[in-house]
Order: C-alpha cells, then structure tokens, then sequence
C-alpha cells in the first residue's frame, strides 16, 4: 500500500496540458504525486536524417546535422519542462520532472512499471487526410504506441476534462478476466466513481442478455452490487450508428456517456496485442473520439492504492 503515484508523459501540446491538469486532479484527491517526463526524441531524429553507408556524400554531414537538430530539440524539452515546473509550483502536489533522450515510447514504458498510473496526452490525427497520405507523416503519436507497449493502466487524454461521473469497465462475453475487473474497481474506488461492467456481445452464439447477467451474479457474488449491461458489436465497420470513434471502425449499439471514464482492455495474443474490439490498441486510440479513455492491459491485476482516509486511519 503507498499514495497513489502518477506518471505524466509531457510535452508543450495542449493536449499535454489538459494531461497534467487531470493528473494533478487525480493526485490531489488522492494525496499522490505526479512525475512528469519529456522525452527528446532522438530515435526519430535519427530516423529522419540517418545515411549508414556512404553515396554521393559520407556520413559527417548527416551526423553534424543530428547532432544540431537533438540539441535545438534538448532546448525545446528544457523550454516545456521550465513552464511546467512553473505551473506546477501552484499545485498542491507533489510533482517532479524528468528529461531523458531517446524513443519516448520506449522510455516511458520503462519507466511506467515504477508507477500506478499513466497520463498521456494525445492530439488526433485529422480525420479528413485521406489514408495514403498517412505515409507522409514525420510524426507519430506517442499515446498510440504506448497503448501497445505499456505495462500500467494509461489514461489518454485529447480534450478538457470536467469530471466524471462513472467507470465504464469493457469486457467480451468470450473473454472476461475477473482479476482485471477486479483491478479497475479498485481504481474507481480511488477516483471516487461507480463503476459500471459493460459487456459486448455479438449476439450470435451466446445465451440471452438475462442468462448472461443472472449466470454472472450467481457465479460472483463480487458483482452483486455493480451495475451490469450487456450491449452488443459486430464487425469492424460502423455504418448506421453514431460513434464515439472516428472513422466509426466498430459496430457498436452503445453510445458511451461522455462523463464517463471508459477502460478498455488490452491483452496478448499470438505476440500481438488487441483489445476487446480485436482491433490492435494504436488503432482503437488513433479514432477515439471521446476526451479521454483508459487502456488497461489485463496483465496488471495488483493495483491497490488506499484512499486518503484509509491511509488516515491507518495512521491513527
């Protein structure tokens, strides 16, 4: 058991703004703290500008020219970092920076299993680019590979956040982890939400929604008091509902509430990971278009953090 700890992906985007606000929110309620991290992102830099083997010119060039772009680069992460901290000094939280070069996904994934949580913000990708002009993109989104890579639950966030009033917990009729449930309650118990178990079904060849809520209420009896729907998928493409994702890639009979913090799980399979949707998590987080979503990998089951009065008590 310990205060609830936060690690902040930040950069100088509003996006990344909106992040450390609901970061700072979260740990306040809490009484954690929050460490923020920028990431130079020397990878693609070098990605940008690399020539292993000479051609018409040797390598000298394109290395003088890495090593200028990292250092304006550096300048920049020290700019944000600078701007934050002072912000961050009218928080009443205790928040702490890191500057670290590198892949940022990479990075912060390594750094993400010293943490409970994972804020990041994510600033969408024009949904009117047509898709082969996908290939002219320099830039990539950081969120979407750490929806692949990292260990810990990641909070997405792309938009102002108010409050909400509810955890929406996704699982699959299919496949329905207990521990990960289990886990996500304990989190909206720290963030002061009722969770809500929302379960997806493709209506084919599974029992009826009443069977399936009663067989799960006799079966766990730690769901007695949790709210319980079943709604129904199919397929990969949305063609006659209004969807909280871009593009509408999923035919899905639900409309999330927007006041809701929606968790979606992520689990490996066949050296891959997908998500509840069998979409991979990049995609699902490239057309989101709710303020924020949380991507829980099933793996992570010890989350446990004490409430402030807990801890309260427990100190007496």
């Amino acid at each position: 058991m310990h205060k609830l700890s936060i690690l902040l992906g930040l950069t100088g985007s509003e996006q990344s703004k909106y992040a450390a606000e609901v970061a700072w929110s979260i740990a306040k309620d809490n009484d954690g703290r929050v460490t923020a991290m920028h990431v130079v992102d020397t990878r693609m830099a070098w990605e940008l500008l690399r020539n292993d083997r000479p051609g018409f010119v040797g390598s000298g060039v394109y290395v003088e020219a890495f090593e200028q772009l990292s250092s304006s680069l550096e300048r920049i992460g020290q700019t944000v970092i600078e701007k934050f901290e002072a912000v961050a000094a009218g928080q009443e939280v205790p928040t702490k920076t890191i500057l670290a070069q590198g892949s940022p996904v990479s990075r912060m994934s390594e750094r993400a299993g010293e943490f409970d949580l994972v804020v990041i913000g994510h600033q969408a990708r024009d949904p009117r680019c047509k898709e082969a002009e996908h290939c002219n993109f320099i830039r990539y989104a950081v969120a979407e590979g750490l929806a692949h890579d990292c260990p810990r639950p990641l909070l997405v966030v792309q938009d102002k956040v108010y409050r909400w009033s509810s955890m929406s917990i996704l699982v699959s009729v299919d496949h329905i982890n207990f521990s990960y449930i289990g886990a996500c309650r304990k989190m909206a118990d720290t963030l002061g939400l009722q969770a809500k178990l929302v379960i997806l079904a493709s209506g084919e060849r599974e029992a009826s929604p009443v069977a399936i809520l009663n067989d799960l209420r006799s079966a766990h009896s730690e769901l007695t008091d949790v709210d319980i729907s079943v709604e129904f998928v199919s397929g990969i493409a949305m063609e006659k509902h209004s969807s909280p994702w871009r593009h509408e890639p999923i035919d899905l009979e639900w409309t999330p509430d927007p006041e809701t913090l929606l968790v979606i799980p992520t689990r490996k399979t066949g050296g891959h990971r997908i998500t509840v949707f069998d979409t991979t998590p990049d995609a699902f987080v490239r057309c989101l278009g709710l303020p924020t979503i949380m991507m829980w990998p099933e793996e992570h089951t010890e989350f446990d953090v004490k409430m402030p009065e807990e801890r309260a008590a427990a100190a007496r």
